[in-house]
């Protein structure tokens, strides 16, 4: 199983490729831990 920063990681390199730098200004530092959270909860098993 791949770990989530790498499959994160690789989330967001697509969505810079797709929507170019601006992608990041809607990835602030709120929605990514929202993000982290749900993934989290997720891989316990768990729905939100």
């Amino acid at each position: 199983m791949r770990c989530f920063d790498e499959v994160f990681g690789e989330l967001v390199d697509n969505l810079v490729a797709v929507l170019g730098d601006d992608a990041l200004v809607v990835l602030d530092g709120d929605l990514l831990a929202d993000v982290a959270e749900l993934v989290h909860e997720i891989s316990l098993g768990r729905r939100p």
